[in-house]
């Protein structure tokens, strides 16, 4: 079945509308959203964004996403993470990492921090 994703702010009519065979999960930050697609894909749209994902999110499967205020954080299949936006906190970092050398296994954002499930 296809699925339908609205994106609108207040007092606005629709701004953008995709549709995609399926999703797996979808997360909002300020002004913006991302979502991974049941193909392991990410999309973004919101604010400045012109539906840009950056090249190191884009050639990898993802598993989750999370937006912060002006971030977004990538948990990829392998159980690194990812994200770009953000100021210069470190919140999203702009390669793959493990963090202390483990898997991630879940993921959240907020007003300029995130945070990460590890495994084991």
């Amino acid at each position: 079945a296809t699925v339908s994703v609205l994106y609108w702010m207040l007092g606005e009519k629709e701004i953008a509308h995709a549709k995609w065979h399926s999703k797996k999960l979808i997360s909002t930050g300020n002004h913006m959203a991302c979502a991974v697609l049941s193909n392991g894909m990410v999309s973004y749209w919101g604010h400045d964004s012109e539906g840009k994902v950056p090249d190191c999110v884009r050639e990898r499967m993802a598993d989750s996403v999370a937006c912060g205020y002006s971030h977004v954080i990538v948990l990829l299949k392998d159980g690194s993470i990812v994200g770009w936006g953000g100021g210069e906190k470190g919140e999203a970092p702009k390669e793959p990492i493990f963090l202390n050398g483990k898997m991630a296994v879940s993921i959240a954002a907020g007003c300029g921090f995130s945070v990460a499930i590890l495994d084991g």
